[in-house]
């Protein structure tokens, strides 16, 4: 297995704090970083440098990409695209994440701006240095041999900024648009502290998020923004090491109300339109009330996106006055299905993977339940037929 990166962003995240801090982690490599990254500059002058600066007192590495000169005109996605797949020095897979980067970022300024996709072009993001900060980025997560990555909360800043459309608030819009999903506050000087390149990197890596993740960490690297803001370090630090597997966590809400005069049936009902509004799980548990009264507490659990649907739900269909709401993590396993052959016929077996290892695994009941009834065969019979064929066929390909 490899190792785990982690994201320390009390001080934000940009490009070149991602390169610096991760080229902190083994300065070494810098020579041969250089020569492989020099090349997307193109034409234009071009220099890659690594400094050693002083943020609020601590020691960071300030990546610097300098392009004097340049007269670059905007570019569209297809032709950032084109200059991405010609850096055959570069890998596949680095290639890719960063054709990805820039996808977010194109998708999040035709969001912006309320045009098409292909009408967007980009003039600061489209230039050489931002190529140099996404693929160097991705390229030194692979060099550092990364299969996970986790951040803390993204600290955005706060302020106005200057753009090329003008004075605009903290987080900027295309960046505001990229961080959507993710856990953010703002704290320290009024200043941009995620720009709009290193938001489109964090939504390719899509990190888990933890303060720390239980690991072991062999090295830590320090990656300077361009301020020096004193008393608190404009700086991106970073961990990287061994641990256990990282699952991924997800934000979601867990609805409750107590109800001492609602009927079953109208409780079935409301499962059922829950369910069909998107929520993840609907259940009842039996409590006692004030007086003494039996009474059900109906939970529901469902994403973000559909939290406001599923609230009013809840008033319309139940006899609730008032609810509680909680924000609450979610960790699910990768799920797939598997298709085995039984005596009586094909059952699908739901496969749990945590980390590309399965580690759960069991017959669907409704394909057992359904060859059960045709072939009028306990159902006990066919779970364990289906499940003694998936451990044959597992053991098989292993």
């Amino acid at each position: 297995m490899g190792n785990i990166l982690h994201l320390d962003c009390f001080g934000g995240v940009s490009g070149d704090m991602l390169l610096g801090a991760l080229l902190d982690l083994d300065p070494g490599i810098f020579p041969v970083f250089r020569e492989k990254l020099m090349p997307l500059a193109g034409d234009m002058p071009c220099d890659i440098r690594l400094d050693r600066v002083e943020r609020a007192g601590i020691s960071a590495a300030k990546a610097i990409v300098d392009i004097t000169g340049s007269a670059e005109s905007a570019q569209n996605f297809n032709e950032v695209v084109e200059r991405i797949r010609r850096a055959e020095q570069l890998s596949a897979s680095v290639r890719e994440r960063a054709e990805m980067a820039f996808r977010h970022l194109f998708e999040a300024e035709a969001a912006v701006h309320g045009r098409p996709f292909e009408k967007i072009h980009l003039h600061e993001a489209g230039a050489a240095d931002a190529l140099i900060d996404i693929l160097g980025t991705f390229h030194l997560i692979e060099s550092h041999d990364v299969t996970h990555v986790t951040s803390t909360r993204l600290n955005v800043g706060g302020g106005l900024v200057e753009c090329r459309h003008g004075t605009l608030p903290v987080p900027a819009p295309a960046t505001a648009s990229l961080l959507r999903g993710f856990p953010v506050y703002a704290a320290g000087p009024l200043i941009e502290r995620i720009t709009p390149t290193g938001a489109a990197i964090l939504r390719t890596l899509n990190p888990a998020f933890h303060d720390f993740p239980r690991f072991t960490y062999r090295r830590l690297g320090h990656g300077a923004g361009d301020r020096d803001t004193p008393g608190f370090p404009n700086i991106l630090r970073v961990f990287i090491g061994e641990g256990a597997p990282v699952v991924p966590l997800e934000k979601i809400a867990a609805i409750e109300a107590t109800i001492d005069d609602m009927s079953g049936q109208v409780a079935g009902y409301f499962l059922d339109r829950a369910m069909a509004c998107g929520a993840l799980d609907v259940y009842f548990t039996p409590i006692f009330m004030k007086k003494n009264r039996p009474a059900t507490k109906l939970t529901c659990l469902c994403p973000q996106a559909h939290l406001q649907d599923i609230i009013r739900l809840f008033f319309e269909e139940s006899t609730t006055l008032g609810l509680r709401v909680t924000e609450i993590d979610r960790l699910s396993l990768d799920r797939t299905h598997q298709e085995v052959e039984t005596p009586w016929g094909r059952v699908r077996i739901k496969i749990g993977k945590l980390n590309g290892e399965i580690v759960n695994y069991h017959p669907e009941y409704e394909d057992c339940a359904a060859l059960a009834r045709t072939a009028r065969v306990p159902l006990k019979r066919v779970q364990a037929e289906a499940m003694a064929a998936f451990l044959r066929s597992d053991t098989d390909e292993r």
